[in-house]
């Protein structure tokens, strides 16, 4: 056969296969293999070698023939378990197709950065080519692995007509369960929200647009549509507006179908017209002046202009019209919603169990079947407040009344359920999310099953996510932008479609329904294992790729069990974010050295965190695959010079490592490292050459020792550092113009910036230059000044002020929201006569000449427009916090140790701050003079104040009852070590109190017992009461 040129041939077949493939989970495996193949680096490592040109050529003419079968064999999986099974040993053949084609461009990469001056391209043919005729050792094994994949690729393609799988062009639409009418009676925990969308349905002025577009957003399965009804047949609703039409809308956007559905629906006839503009005019004037409320159910494209299209017709509608959109997708709702958008959440336990009670007794009665109720209450839990899971778990069980048959379901996966007639609903209910999905989500989404249930994903855990998916290789690069913007996208797609949920205890957190969960593991299958203890090993394969375990797991695993995972490759420690603990590691450490030898010659992302293992083995230098590497939050004292061999290595996370001193000599050669995070450890000095790394995107933190602090202009070269940058050892600097070649000015992508000076000699005059010199891009988010000895601000931060801001607004902080100011003992006053019309929270610690937190200047609040929050810590000499007091903007205030400053209290002038809502004082170290023996005084405390705490007071012997009187949204008081307390004050206690917490505070707490103490009626209205912490 002809051998096509490997570029052109492969060009013309990938365009073809993209059209082909709808959205297998695969095929986005397949795509990044075809860029492999076709890549320059492949191209010129085997360049004039004509064999293993027609090998690659027939890899990939191979991989097309199984890429075009792929969305029948997806659509086919659920129903035929020896389709999911071709799919998984082909998903298992593409994994070790990647590792051979990653094993090629890391031998490019060593040849490149190991012969010095020549080019890859010439180095790899000089060195691998000098005789084109023969192969070189490294030839040969490649050889031997790409004929062996050809092989079982084949072997693979040959089964497909037994399985009838074929080309499917495009994807066929899923078919989706239409929703049953319901009847009010049948619907549990949804009265609120039903209340909610019938007020935004009657008001007419929510949008202030003619009409209003109502997006109601939830994950699949938990009651859209059955709220849409609801609200559709509102009485109410039906009273206010003239004409009502509902329409499935579905995963395709048919302008036509839906038109013509409305159209019929409103004129009650039947529509022969098949021309789409002549369809839209007839709508509009049967619109026309009408006030209408149309339901668009089960939206999923995000295409704007078909929208647009649709409701151009529309616009006829008397104001007032409404739209109600049911969609999984945030995306849709912000594209079509005029309104804000209604998440729909999770209904509760109880409601729950209505439901269940509702379809599983109806026939006979809950009383005659009370000795299930204990088991359907742990199957209902097991539903996580998923009404549809619930219904599917009632109809399973509604043909059974054995507690036997009723106990199996409880301990089973839903996915594994036999499907019977009324239990396969959730199934295609959740898939179709999955379905739909690009195919680059899926295989990110499928990543997830590494995770256990219930795992809550906070901020930092989020940005490590995109990191393991970078070194998947699950990030497919886009132009003018970083991979890592490219993951925040595919994560926020998901989040937006529905496939997390809020939790955690202030809502912060994302987590993964367990159902969406058990879709996760479904589709991963055998690739992905959580690893809970020895009982599992008996679930634990060859076929494992991905391995994580719980960090506080209290036993080993013995490497003979992991050794069966020949292909690993990720090995995980969860959580991925670090506490203050240290525990046992999962491997023992001369395992651990028999890992990087054997096993572990396929990892892509290591993490060891928190384990108290103290070094690595100097054979992870084998691991050339590896790509994310945690050790933080360990013991290690030193990284072996060996990992300076990993050229792959993208993510190298030091993080708490306190024991470390040093890094690595050669780190430089790490060109592709691009996340170096080295905060809280106790580095010397940086490595030489680091300003060679050209590539970093994060370096946490830059040393400068004593000897060498002229390396700080090495920074100059490092134009792409985001994030947060720490300077520490500023007071070695000798040369000022040595600060400005580290161009920070320049550095827009940086948003935390730290400089610290940690010499005990002081040069003030010299630190003011070195701060100077140290100005930061205006996008910067947070400035902290640690151990400053000048006695004033730089010139940047003083300019513009306010006054003249108009002259030099491009040099305005307009981004900065949080400044800290730490041991800068010289300061007399914290913060500039300038502009920083984002700032929102001050913290200033132990600044002990400081007199004066804000400048005396008249405008106060039109400097500081945005200020929320400002913390003060050990100032002893601070007097005031400005000549005119506080900005107007302030919610939160908290004094600690400001003896000072707590005397003066009286001239705060707390009245005019309208929003303060939170006020905390602690009292000053033992032995101090107390300025405190009674509080608050009256007309001190503004009406707006909701929460106060008063700490370590000592000499403070009475409450003020007068001074609370006026406080009608005071919710919670804290007092703590105030020994000399002796009573509450005869005055009540403000009403709206809702919490009081009374600790160490020996007098007062025998008085404010339950029931028997003599200041308990004074308090016994409030509903939270704590004494030592503990609630009574």
């Amino acid at each position: 056969t002809t051998c096509l040129p490997l570029k052109a041939s492969f060009s013309r077949r990938e365009t073809m296969a993209v059209e082909l493939v709808g959205g297998a989970l695969l095929s986005s495996f397949m795509n990044v293999l075809f860029e492999r193949l076709a890549s320059q680096e492949v191209l010129d490592f085997f360049q004039e070698k004509q064999l293993f040109a027609k090998l690659l050529n027939e890899l990939k003419i191979t991989l097309l023939s199984a890429d075009v079968l792929l969305n029948d064999a997806e659509q086919k999986q659920l129903r035929e378990p020896n389709v999911k099974k071709w799919l998984e040993e082909l998903k298992e053949v593409l994994y070790e197709a990647d590792r051979v084609m990653d094993k090629i461009n890391t031998e490019a990469l060593r040849l490149k950065l190991e012969k010095g001056h020549e080019s890859g391209s010439k180095l790899a043919c000089k060195c691998l080519n000098f005789f084109p005729t023969l192969f070189s050792p490294f030839d040969n094994a490649v050889k031997s692995e790409i004929e062996d994949i050809l092989g079982r690729l084949k072997l693979l393609l040959d089964q497909t007509e037994f399985l009838g799988l074929k080309k499917i062009d495009q994807k066929a639409p899923s078919h989706r369960f239409l929703a049953p009418l319901v009847e009010e009676c049948d619907v549990f925990g949804r009265k609120e929200d039903k209340e909610a969308i019938v007020k935004l349905l009657l008001d007419d002025g929510i949008s202030g647009h003619r009409i209003s577009v109502i997006p109601i957003v939830g994950m699949g399965g938990i009651g859209k549509t059955t709220l849409a009804q609801l609200v559709f047949r509102d009485s109410s609703v039906k009273e206010h507006f003239d004409l009502k039409a509902w329409v499935t809308v579905s995963e395709e956007f048919d302008v036509f179908r839906i038109t013509k559905i409305i159209f019929e629906g409103i004129t009650s006839t039947k529509c022969d017209i098949e021309d789409l503009h002549q369809l839209q005019n007839e709508l509009k004037k049967a619109l026309m002046g009408k006030r209408f409320f149309f339901v668009h159910d089960d939206v999923w494209s995000e295409n704007y202009e078909l929208w647009d299209l649709l409701k151009s017709s529309f616009e006829s509608g008397a104001h007032g019209s409404k739209i109600v959109m049911t969609t999984r997708n945030k995306i849709v709702a912000l594209k079509m919603g005029n309104v804000q958008t209604y998440e729909l959440q999770l209904i509760s336990d109880d409601d729950c169990w209505q439901l269940f009670a509702k379809h599983v007794f109806n026939n006979v009665g809950i009383d005659a079947q009370s000795d299930l109720i204990e088991i359907g209450e742990q199957i209902v839990r097991k539903c996580k407040g998923l009404p549809l899971a619930v219904k599917a778990m009632a109809g399973l069980l509604r043909s059974t009344l054995n507690p036997n048959e009723w106990r199996r379901v409880l301990q089973s996966d839903i996915w594994k359920l036999k499907r019977q007639e009324n239990s396969t609903n959730i199934i295609p209910a959740l898939w179709l999310s999955y379905h739909f999905l690009p195919p680059h989500l899926k295989r990110c989404f499928a990543y997830f099953s590494i995770f256990p249930k219930d795992y809550e994903f906070r901020k930092i855990e989020r940005e490590k996510i995109v990191l393991l998916w970078m070194a998947e290789g699950l990030l497919q690069p886009e132009n003018d932008k970083r991979i890592e913007d490219v993951g925040e996208e595919y994560l926020n797609a998901l989040i937006s479609r529905s496939f997390f949920q809020q939790s955690g205890w202030d809502g912060l957190a994302l987590s993964m329904h367990d159902l969406m969960h058990d879709l996760a593991m479904h589709v991963s299958n055998e690739f992905c294992f959580v690893y809970g203890g020895c009982s599992d090993l008996h679930n634990f394969t060859s076929k494992v790729h991905h391995l994580s375990y719980r960090k506080d797991f209290k036993g080993l695993i013995e490497f003979e069990a992991l050794s069966k995972a020949k292909y690993l490759r990720s090995l995980l420690a969860l959580p991925l974010s670090c506490d203050h603990e240290y525990y046992q590691p999962l491997l023992m450490q001369k395992d651990l050295h028999e890992l990087f030898l054997t096993v572990g010659g396929c990892l892509r992302a290591l993490s060891l965190s928190q384990s108290s293992i103290t070094e690595l083995p100097n054979s992870i230098g084998n691991l050339k695959h590896l790509r994310y590497l945690d050790v933080s939050g360990t013991k290690v004292t030193d990284i072996p010079n060996s990992i300076c061999r990993l050229y792959n290595l993208q993510t190298l996370l030091l993080t708490d490592c306190k024991e470390l001193r040093q890094l690595p000599t050669n780190i430089s050669k790490l060109i592709n490292l691009r996340h170096l995070m080295i905060r809280y450890t106790c580095l010397k000095e940086m490595p030489p050459n680091i300003c060679n790394m050209t590539n970093l995107q994060t370096l946490t933190d830059y040393v400068l020792c004593k000897s060498d602090g002229s390396r700080i202009k090495e920074l100059g070269e490092l134009q792409l550092l985001h994030g947060s940058l720490s300077i520490s050892g500023l007071g070695n600097v000798r040369n000022v113009g040595d600060v400005s070649k580290a161009n920070l000015k320049n550095k827009k992508y940086l948003s935390e910036l730290i400089l610290r000076w940690d010499d005990e000699t002081t040069n003030p005059a010299k630190e003011w230059e070195v701060l100077n010199a140290l100005q930061p891009h205006v996008n910067l988010k947070e400035l902290e000044i640690i151990g400053y000895k000048g006695a004033i601000l730089p010139n940047w931060l003083e300019l513009p002020s306010f006054i003249n801001r108009g002259d030099r607004e491009g040099e305005i902080f307009r981004c900065l929201k949080t400044f800290c100011l730490d041991c800068c003992w010289k300061l007399k006053v914290g913060l500039p006569a300038g502009y920083l019309p984002s700032l929102e929270s001050i913290i200033i610690l132990k600044c002990e000449e400081m007199v004066a937190v804000f400048p005396t200047i008249p405008q106060l609040d039109t400097a500081y427009p945005s200020l929320e929050s400002l913390h003060i810590y050990s100032c002893p000499r601070l007097k005031s916090f400005s000549g005119v007091g506080l900005p107007s903007s302030l919610k939160v205030l908290v004094i600690h140790e400001c003896n000072m400053l707590l005397a003066n209290r009286m001239n705060w002038n707390l009245q005019r701050l309208s929003l303060l809502e939170d006020l905390c004082l602690y009292g000053p170290f033992y032995g101090e003079h107390e300025v405190m023996d009674s509080f608050p005084e009256e007309g001190l405390l503004p009406t707006s104040l909701k929460s106060l705490s008063i700490s370590n007071f000592e000499n403070l012997t009475s409450l003020n009852g007068k001074g609370f009187q006026h406080l009608t949204s005071f919710q919670r008081l804290d007092i703590l070590s105030c020994y000399q307390l002796q009573r509450l004050p005869e005055e009540d206690l403000p009403q709206s109190l809702t919490s009081l917490d009374i600790s160490k505070c020996s007098l007062l707490n025998p008085r404010c017992q339950r029931g028997t103490g003599e200041d308990w009626p004074k308090i016994q209205h409030i509903p939270r009461i704590y004494i030592d912490w503990i609630e009574i």
